[in-house]
């Protein structure tokens, strides 16, 4: 565990994964993935210095020895790292999920409105302009019908 986990993100953003940091703090889906990714680095790096100290290793890979003994509050500290590594986690993959979902739903609206574009196109070369005419104000009515039951 080091004193200072401080991720620099894509978008030039700092996290501390040592204080309270908001996840909302990934503007983009790589920030959000660089930071999940952090956190998992960080969460083995516990997990196996936890292990070390287990099988009667210091941190620093010394043996546990009469005179430097195990010290007696690293693993309640150590875990306590551990769980709150844990929930960042839980945090991080919620928010990188958010992210994902909010860009393929501006992927699928920017295609929709790419082929309504080119369809409007179409219909105006097809359509005689009296016909276009008509299918164009009866497609506003219903859209200001629309907007009124809404409101």
């Amino acid at each position: 565990m080091s004193k200072h986990d401080v991720v620099d993100l894509p978008s030039g953003r700092r996290v501390d994964l040592n204080d309270r940091f908001d996840v909302s703090a990934c503007e983009t889906e790589d920030d959000a993935w660089y930071l999940l990714q952090a956190i998992q680095e960080k969460i083995l790096d516990i997990e196996f210095q936890v292990e070390c100290f287990e099988e009667g290793y210091h941190p620093d890979g010394q043996r546990f020895s009469p005179n430097r003994p195990p010290p007696p509050m690293w693993m309640p500290r150590a875990k306590k790292a551990l769980g709150w590594s844990r929930l960042q986690k839980s945090d991080a993959q919620r928010e990188f999920q958010k992210i994902a979902k909010a860009a393929k739903e501006h992927e699928k609206r920017s295609r929709d409105l790419r082929i309504e574009r080119q369809f409007v196109d179409v219909a105006k070369q097809k359509l005689s302009e009296d016909l276009f005419e008509q299918i164009l104000t009866a497609a506003i009515e219903r859209a200001q019908t629309i907007e009124n039951l809404a409101a």
